[in-house]
């Protein structure tokens, strides 16, 4: 049986083991979901910043465009012009002049046309350039999409993951306490039969008060955690009167009147009657014959009260009746 214990106390150290593992790995996967995320945007807000630096380049060259074809058609109009007069100038002899005006024309001309395919191959270079950044800009907005998806997703699961970190943690305590609660159970058991002075009677009642005894700690225990369970603390024994004390301490007058309809409301539940049940209970507990936290069934208890019974030691303020009383309240309590 110690052996079953040993085996026990192993497996439920490898579940908190498996928990803490698994909460780390995605945690740590959060993170870099989270960094990626940050650089994309930074990536993006980048892009942007080219893309309307280049817009405003593309207007600039535009209108530069706009002032060379007006200049240029200046120029051929004034080239057309000269041209009509060369033939009604002719016999003025000015024809010299006239042809040195056009040679300076169609060099204006030429200087004009080669500045305006200049702007135009730049303003197509720019084009292309402003067509990438958007591709890209766009290919940048579907995976920062997805990422945001994922890190939704994620963030979701971490969300999920802290809440079932939480009732992880208060399982792990459980799991701690009870791995405590088998140790100890174990050395009782153990040392059980070296006490040869006891008869196999006295044995018997005496584990059936131990764990008859540790029904009322959890009874009171959780009667707490159930009223005021940010106070409570898995490590500390409890008494009802501590119960009691601590509501008429809170400051708040919400949170006290919150607690006290809690407590009225459970004690009503559970058919609590004051003066009864803390006897019992105190009785209860003083026949153990050593502090002890076993592990609590149903099927041990009713083996106990069975113990009891058989023996005559339901008797007093342990009378039967009381006592059932308390194994109802702690079957309650425990859902």
């Amino acid at each position: 049986m110690i052996g079953q214990h040993g085996e026990q106390i192993k497996s439920l150290k490898e579940k908190i083991e498996e928990k803490n593992e698994e909460i780390s790995r995605l945690e740590k996967a959060m993170k870099e979901l989270e960094d990626k995320n940050k650089k994309l945007h930074i990536a993006l807000k980048t892009r942007i910043e080219e893309i309307t630096k280049l817009k405003s380049r593309i207007h600039k060259l535009e209108t530069e465009k706009k002032g060379l074809e007006d200049k240029l058609r200046n120029v051929e109009g004034k080239l057309e012009r000269v041209e009509k007069e060369v033939g009604e100038l002719e016999k003025a002899n000015k024809i010299k002049q006239l042809e040195d005006k056009i040679e300076e024309l169609e060099r204006d001309k030429t200087d004009l046309e080669t500045k305006l395919n200049s702007v135009e191959a730049e303003l197509a270079t720019v084009r292309k350039q402003v067509t990438k950044l958007k591709e890209e800009n766009k290919a940048s907005q579907e995976l920062n999409a997805t990422l945001g998806e994922n890190l939704e997703k994620m963030s979701k699961k971490v969300e999920e993951m802290a809440s079932a970190f939480e009732k992880t943690d208060a399982e792990n305590m459980t799991l701690k306490r009870d791995i405590k609660n088998v140790q100890e159970t174990i050395q009782i058991m153990a040392a059980v039969p070296e006490n040869i002075s006891q008869s196999p009677a006295e044995q018997e009642i005496e584990k059936a008060s131990i764990y008859l005894g540790e029904m009322c700690s959890r009874i009171q225990a959780m009667m707490y955690q159930n009223v005021l369970p940010s106070k409570y603390n898995h490590t500390k024994n409890y008494l009802v009167k501590y119960l009691e004390e601590d509501i008429a301490k809170i400051k708040d007058a919400g949170e006290k009147n919150e607690a006290e309809l809690k407590w009225a409301e459970l004690k009503k539940k559970l058919k609590w009657e004051d003066t009864l049940h803390k006897r019992t209970i105190k009785e209860l507990k003083s026949r153990r014959n050593k502090t002890a936290h076993p592990t609590l069934t149903e099927k041990v208890l009713l083996e106990s009260l069975a113990v009891m019974k058989k023996h005559g030691e339901l008797n007093g303020w342990t009378e039967e009746q009381i006592v059932e009383d308390l194994f109802e309240m702690w079957k309650i309590l425990r859902k």
